[in-house]
């Protein structure tokens, strides 16, 4: 189909997201009309960023992650331009993980981790790790991720570090048995016995992620992620591409013509339209249709964020840039070193941290007035020695239903949902499955993350609405 046949076809993509822009620029490129609707007052999802004087805040870790060899690759470079990226080193020595009072490094051995806890841990972990063997000792099938993870590391080491951390390195699909079994595959009595007899193991208490990250090389844009989401807004907006923010869908006809009818500011628009693209999870994209597999969307499909940004009096606090942390006594999940990636996105010696808290709407914390939030982050991060008496300024932001629930993204009714919608003429969902883009090294374990699987499942769409009007 030639682009000059295209200039009559409106495309509206639900979701401003990463896939969103992604997939409404190749539609521009295309010569369709579009029009991106999106709920937020900003586009981009959690791959942007936010200006507090002279700081740049990134929501959450974030780094652009791509093949060595792409053309993809090389389009997202067009985009940004290369003299605008910087180009990290390893991404296994940027992190850390936070565990009983010490800091680990993703790969560390058991080991080194059961020599530094001490024997008090060290027996607990062996002696839930030998029950569990005894338990499962004749079963060779496991049919969840919990009883996988109980039979091959004991219950003890599941529940205080595995059933956290996994999740926060896997997300959507990547959160199934079979990738758990792969990158986790279990201690074996010889492994048992080479650690108490001659400390020594190369068997590790993290998964496979720095053998993901060595076949991919990494980079940042200076001035955070939002200029790459500024450069590609600005190439849809110069085409004629439309962006509707703060913006409440009410109602979409499915019958051609189509219609979407969406609340702006208290004001009702109606919007005509020849294709629909979903770009959200099954489970949001679907409050739009008459459901026959779930009577009603169900509540709380994700977590909320709380960002507290911390504009630190000092030129770096830790010589890395992400700490994850395992701990239940501690308000915060993660912390990033934003200034660590890029000089440029903070004032000369300062530093901006980055703090991430995730609760549900019925958590006490949720309720906390900003200053009571602030007062118990202080509090937790003196604890850990991350500060100590430095000058602090800061800002909190909050996000509704912003880390989808990993499990909830990888039940099997999302392919169901998938289908669905995409059986209605003309209607499109994306592979999208999480609220917003996910570009970051903070789901390190997908190979194509963020960006890159946005401009492939973006092809793939564009490919299939061009067929079908070919066909119309």
């Amino acid at each position: 189909m030639h682009k000059n046949s295209n200039a009559t076809r409106s495309v509206a993509v639900i979701g401003g997201g990463i896939g969103g822009l992604v997939v409404a620029l190749k539609l521009i490129q295309e010569g369709y009309k579009v029009t991106i609707i999106e709920k937020q007052n900003f586009v981009g999802g959690i791959a942007t960023s936010f200006h507090h004087g002279d700081y740049i805040m990134d929501v959450g870790p974030h780094v652009l992650t791509f093949p060595t060899k792409s053309e993809i690759t090389d389009e997202i470079i067009s985009i940004v331009e290369e003299e605008n990226l910087i180009d990290l080193p390893s991404m296994s020595n940027l992190y850390k993980t936070y565990f009983q009072g010490s800091f680990f490094t993703p790969g560390t051995p058991i080991s080194k981790i059961f020599t530094t806890l001490g024997i008090g841990f060290s027996f607990r972990a062996f002696r839930s790790y030998f029950i569990s063997k005894c338990k499962n000792l004749f079963k060779s099938k496991f049919h969840t991720i919990d009883e996988y993870m109980i039979a091959s590391y004991g219950e003890f080491l599941y529940n205080i570090w595995f059933k956290n951390y996994i999740k926060l390195q896997f997300t959507g699909s990547d959160y199934s048995l079979k990738n758990i079994v792969n990158s986790y595959p279990g201690l074996s009595l010889k492994s048992i016995i080479l650690i108490i007899f001659t400390k020594k193991s190369h068997v590790a208490l993290t998964d496979n992620i720095s053998k993901i990250r060595s076949s991919q090389f990494n980079k940042y844009p200076k001035l955070g992620m939002l200029f790459l989401i500024q450069k590609i807004q600005d190439r849809i907006t110069d085409k004629g591409g439309k962006i509707f923010l703060n913006s409440t869908i009410t109602s979409i006809t499915h019958n051609s013509p189509k219609k979407i009818t969406f609340e702006q500011n208290n004001q009702k628009n109606e919007l005509n339209i020849d294709a629909i693209i979903y770009a959200l999870p099954p489970k949001l994209a679907i409050q739009w249709f008459p459901n026959p597999l779930q009577p009603s969307p169900p509540k709380n499909l994700a977590q909320n964020a709380i960002m507290v940004f911390l504009f630190v009096d000092s030129p770096g606090l830790f010589d890395w840039w992400v700490i994850n942390f395992n701990q239940p006594d501690l308000i915060f999940f993660r912390i990033s070193q934003q200034n660590f990636l890029s000089k440029n996105i903070c004032p000369k010696n300062k530093t901006l941290l980055c703090i991430e808290i995730m609760c549900n709407d019925n958590d006490e914390i949720s309720k906390y007035e900003d200053s009571k939030l602030l007062s118990i982050v202080l509090s937790d991060l003196k604890k850990i020695d991350i500060l100590n008496n430095e000058t602090i300024d800061s800002k909190i932001l909050k996000f509704n239903n912003f880390y989808i629930d990993s499990q909830m993204s990888s039940n099997p009714q999302q392919q169901e949902i998938y289908n669905f919608i995409n059986s209605h003429k003309q209607e499109y969902l994306m592979g999208v499955l999480q609220d917003s883009g996910n570009s970051s090294d903070s789901n390190p374990s997908q190979s194509n993350a963020g960006f890159h699987s946005a401009f492939l499942n973006a092809a793939e769409i564009v490919k299939k609405i061009n067929l079908d009007f070919t066909k119309k």
